[in-house]
């Protein structure tokens, strides 16, 4: 495998796990809020959210990266990465 798309694969599966974790954190805040709605509580998620929508914007172009090194090369699409990569643009 080309070293370029290994250590793309790599930053996506990073990525992956953030969202992931941030996805379970954004879970955790808003029982928090439901429970104690304060300022601070809804400032935290807040910028939890924006972390989240930064990670996911980074993530698509970093598959974006991934699939111009995957034609330039002439290599079989990963389609687990485009299922992905549809799955970040239906959401934004």
């Amino acid at each position: 495998m080309n070293q370029e798309l290994n250590d793309l694969g790599i930053e996506i599966s990073a990525y992956v796990y953030e969202l992931h974790d941030l996805t379970k954190v954004i879970k955790d805040m808003d029982a928090e809020i439901i429970k104690n709605s304060t300022d601070e509580n809804k400032l935290l998620m807040q910028e939890v959210i924006d972390r989240y929508k930064s990670s996911v914007n980074r993530l698509r172009v970093l598959l974006e990266c991934y699939f111009d090194v995957e034609q330039k090369n002439s290599i079989p699409t990963d389609f687990s990465f485009r299922k992905l990569y549809k799955q970040l643009k239906a959401a934004y």
